[in-house]
């Protein structure tokens, strides 16, 4: 039982490494962060301005539904990231943002390690999982996460 007194205890204690452990967490505070001081300084917005400039407003729901399919090659910080900027660049664009985020939601989600040319972080685990399933067939079976 997750619930009971031991178990919640045992919880706690190795909370704080669980949080420190966590790889893609480390990633996406990075990522936010970042984000942070580009949209402190101005700089998403100008560069969302020029984005805007040279997308037809046709091609924003597309574009927008690409960028969420490729940003698991940043690990999967797509989900933190992309979303809520799918939000503001239609807001900027003059459209409601809940459809930006629909969009961007649908292109990350729907995407999830479909990126396009560029293999995503999860191939390699996924790599090393057929290979082992594969084994059961054939021993000699290398997979390669390409």
């Amino acid at each position: 039982n997750l619930l009971a007194g031991g178990s919640v205890a045992a919880f706690m204690a190795t909370m704080v490494a669980t949080f420190v452990n966590f790889a893609p967490l480390g990633v996406v505070l990075v990522a936010m962060m970042g984000l942070g001081v580009a949209e402190h300084t101005g700089f998403i917005n100008a560069a969302l301005r020029s984005i805007l400039s040279v997308t037809p407003k046709m091609l924003l729901t597309p574009v927008l539904v690409a960028v969420g399919i490729l940003s698991h090659v940043a690990v999967d910080a797509g989900y933190v990231l992309v979303i809520p900027l799918g939000a503001v660049i239609f807001y900027a664009a003059g459209r409601h943002p809940l459809a930006g985020i629909a969009a961007a939601f649908a292109g990350v989600s729907g995407g999830f390690s479909a990126t396009l040319i560029v293999p995503s972080s999860l191939d390699p685990l996924l790599a090393g999982l057929t290979q082992e399933a594969g084994h059961i067939l054939d021993a000699g079976l290398t997979v390669n996460p390409l």
